[in-house]
C-alpha cells in the first residue's frame, strides 16, 4: 500500500487531546493549505476557513453548544457529550471553523466537506489527530451567540459555519476504524 493509501486508512476520530501540545503554525499552514488546494464545484473554492488557538473562544463556543442542546427536548445529543467529557471540542487546542456563503445551494456543503477530508488526511500525514465535528454548528444556534462568535472568529460577511475540523495530538492513540466490503458494488 502506498503511503497516501496508508495515510487514509489510519486516520482516526480523535476525542480526546492533550491541550498544552502544540501544533506548529508550519504544520497548521500546511493543513489549512491541503484544504485550499481542494477541488470545488465549478472551481468555486466558496470556503473560508478561520484556525481558532484562543482557549476563550473556544470555551465560550463549547458553552454556547450546551446552552443549545439544553433547549431541546430530545437529550440523546447532550447526554453523549457529556459521556465522553462534556466538551465538543475535546481540549483540542486548535479549531479549523469551515465557513461558506450563507445563501447557496448543495455543492458548497460537499465542497466543505472535500476541503475537511483533505485537512484530515494532511493533519494524520503530519502526525497530527483530528476530528470531524459536526457538533460545532450548535455553537451558532441563538441568533445572539451566532452574531458574537462570528464576530469573535472574524467570519466573512454573510458566512456562516457548519462543521469545523478539530486538531491536536491525542492523549491515546486509536485505530482506524474496521472497512466493511459489503459497503460497495463493483458493475462490470
Amino acid at each position: 500500500m502506498n503511503e497516501t493509501l496508508q495515510t487514509i486508512h489510519s486516520r482516526f476520530s480523535c476525542r480526546g487531546f492533550n491541550q498544552d501540545k502544540i501544533i506548529s503554525d508550519k504544520n497548521l499552514d500546511e493543513i489549512i493549505n491541503a484544504g485550499l488546494a481542494s477541488p470545488s464545484a465549478y472551481n468555486s473554492q466558496s470556503w473560508h476557513f478561520i484556525a481558532c488557538k484562543n482557549k476563550n473562544i473556544l470555551d465560550k463556543a463549547q458553552q454556547y453548544a450546551i446552552d443549545y442542546l439544553n433547549t431541546l427536548t430530545d437529550k440523546s445529543t447532550l447526554e453523549f457529550i457529556n459521556k465522553i467529557g462534556g466538551k465538543i471540542f475535546y481540549n483540542a487546542p486548535v479549531v479549523i471553523f469551515i465557513t461558506r456563503p450563507k445563501e447557496t445551494g448543495k455543492l458548497e456543503s460537499i465542497n466543505s466537506g472535500i476541503a475537511i477530508q483533505s485537512m484530515a488526511i494532511a493533519a494524520t500525514s503530519l502526525g497530527i489527530d483530528s476530528c470531524m465535528c459536526g457538533f460545532t454548528s450548535m455553537c451558532f444556534k441563538d441568533s445572539k451567540h451566532n452574531e458574537e462568535l462570528s464576530k469573535l472568529l472574524k467570519f466573512p460577511k454573510e458566512y456562516y459555519c457548519e462543521v469545523s475540523l478539530i486538531l491536536g495530538y491525542g492523549i491515546q492513540q486509536n485505530k482506524a476504524h474496521e472497512i466493511d466490503k459489503n459497503k460497495y458494488t463493483i458493475i462490470e
